[in-house]
């Protein structure tokens, strides 16, 4: 992810970075990239990043659909044939 910077009149303030920061680091989801210089570097290391990202992420509609799943065969107990 690559964000705007008030330094260079793209926003009146950094909040896109300040909300970056925080989903990189309570996420665990996203590759903040802070400088246009460390771009190459993170773009050619993305496979070895996001594999080591992917270990922490879990799939907000998965786990919406194992709970759906799991309500849903709670309300058809004994009724199947």
């Amino acid at each position: 992810m690559f964000r705007g910077r008030s330094r260079y009149e793209e926003h009146v303030n950094d909040h896109q970075v300040e909300f970056s920061r925080f989903i990189e680091e309570k996420q665990k989801n996203i590759i903040v990239v802070e400088e246009i210089d460390t771009l190459e570097k993170v773009i050619t290391s993305y496979e070895k990043t996001a594999a080591a990202l992917g270990q922490k992420q879990c799939s907000n509609n998965q786990r919406f659909n194992e709970k759906f799943e799991a309500i849903v065969d709670k309300l058809f107990e004994g009724k199947r044939r």
